[in-house]
């Protein structure tokens, strides 16, 4: 075909009835940010009418897999926007996950509009998702409930068997790391949460490390059969238990998203009482790292805390905190409002400036309290952010949109095959870096961009794949 040729997959009337159904409410929001910014509005209807619509337009589409690269981030991005809004009326108690003064959020009026900026970005990402879907590809809707791992399409691994190899060594190398520094630093088991995010942050080899891991896993997912799959995991466990147990959780679970999304692209299924299984699990232990991080006391602190709170509770409190980000978005739009300016592209000038400066000494140092690095305008240090509210406050409105567009094209094209294996892995580990930014800015950004080519260029250079 004619590689200008743009040919345009015939939408299902069900998808075609969902789109509608978004776009209204997008329409809806972005009227209710124009004229009605200062005042409260009614957010949460309709922001769980679009969640239904969007969620339901997504799963049903011919065009898009189900837990693809697009859907991935989309439930991802619902979770941390509106975890914490959603659940909020029904569990009220929720509202004490973290201080009083961090939860001082509610209380602000800005709390409606940051709701309705994250709807605008949500409804345009999903639609956008389903068009660019449809653009020169054949229906890729595969069953993801089946065999599980023996449904893998492995016709190609035999060729990638040296890349797997390569993978799994690196992941053992961070694993041994892992080891070698949980027994030099036996004490980090009975620090604070806070205290062990000092220490570890502080540390480059151990953040270095962190990320090498969860490139290597996705790496090694994007090649390895039947049998290297099952070693990949379990190399992987181990790594991820120790994070876990000192009280990280997106370290482990952004690798493990997009190696789902990776999984999944190349035909293998998950066996349904698998998927429940894990579902569960998951949120239990998500649930049980939020004990491990309030409470200095791993164990007494995990027993303690499911004595005390029912598992409703702990599931909706863990769904909660995983949707914090709405409070950035919120103290974001209260600095803006008290006389702070859009940023116009700084904060991703000061990433990159961060970045460089470690290694031109001609760049100078950034000033690190300038409003560039947001994290000056929150009220904690700790506080993570979000792309959605960085886009927001350089370029406003239009940043939010630009940036809804251009990551649903980016997260298509990440979501289809290519036939080029470095490119193939290029875009499968730049998913971890996608799901990561929805919790956080571009700072990490240069920093996993980095190792991606290097751990490319050392695939390219030491295995059998051409």
């Amino acid at each position: 075909m004619n590689p200008l040729t743009i040919r345009f997959t015939r939408l299902k009337i069900r998808t075609i009835i969902d789109m509608i159904a978004v776009t209204m409410l997008v329409v809806y929001f972005l009227f209710v940010y124009i004229y009605n910014q200062s005042a409260n509005v009614e957010y949460y209807w309709p922001m769980i009418l679009l969640i239904v619509f969007s969620f339901d337009m997504l799963t049903s589409d011919d065009c898009l897999i189900t837990l693809s690269a697009s859907y991935v981030v989309y439930v991802y991005t619902i979770f941390t926007l509106f975890g914490f809004v959603a659940l909020y009326p029904m569990f009220p108690e929720i509202e004490n996950i973290r201080s009083q003064y961090t939860m001082s959020f509610l209380k602000y009026s800005e709390l409606s509009k940051a709701v309705v900026i994250a709807s605008v970005f949500v409804g345009l990402y999903s639609v956008f998702a389903v068009i660019f879907s449809h653009v020169n590809t054949q229906n890729l809707h595969t069953k993801v409930i089946g065999n599980g791992i023996k449904d893998l399409d492995c016709t190609s691994s035999e060729k990638y068997k040296s890349i797997t190899y390569i993978s799994i060594a690196i992941l053992t190398i961070c694993t041994l790391y892992f080891i070698y520094y949980a027994l030099t630093h036996s004490d980090i088991f009975s620090m604070t949460y806070e205290a062990r995010s000092v220490l570890t942050n502080n540390d480059s080899i151990f953040v270095h490390f962190t990320k090498i891991m969860g490139l290597a896993f996705v790496m090694a997912i994007s090649t390895a059969d039947r049998k290297q799959m099952l070693i990949v995991l379990g190399v992987f466990s181990v790594c991820a238990v120790f994070h876990f147990l000192i009280g990280n959780r997106g370290e482990v679970y952004y690798p493990v998203f997009a190696s789902i999304a990776v999984y999944v692209k190349r035909n293998g299924t998950i066996k349904r009482k698998t998927l429940i299984i894990g579902v569960l699990v998951s949120l239990l232990a998500i649930s049980a790292i939020r004990a491990v991080r309030g409470m200095g006391n791993i164990s007494g602190g995990v027993i303690d805390y499911f004595m005390n709170v029912s598992p409703v509770t702990a599931m909706a409190e863990t769904l909660g905190e995983m949707g914090f980000q709405i409070a950035t978005i919120t103290y974001m739009l209260r600095y803006l409002g008290t006389g702070g300016m859009l940023m116009h592209g700084s904060t991703l000038l000061y990433s990159m400036q961060v970045f460089w400066c470690k290694y031109l000494p001609f760049i100078p140092q950034p000033d690190t309290n300038s409003p560039a690095a947001i994290k000056t305008i929150m009220p904690a240090d700790y506080f993570a952010f979000t792309n959605v509210g960085e886009a927001y406050y350089n370029f406003a409105i239009v940043g939010v949109v630009l940036f809804a567009v251009f990551l649903a094209y980016f997260m298509v094209l990440t979501g289809k095959k290519h036939e080029n294996i470095f490119v193939e892995l290029f875009f499968n580990m730049l998913l971890i870096v996608n799901l990561s930014l929805v919790r956080n800015t571009t700072a990490s950004l240069m920093v996993y961009l980095a190792w991606i080519i290097v751990l490319i260029l050392i695939v390219r250079l030491f295995s059998r794949a051409k």
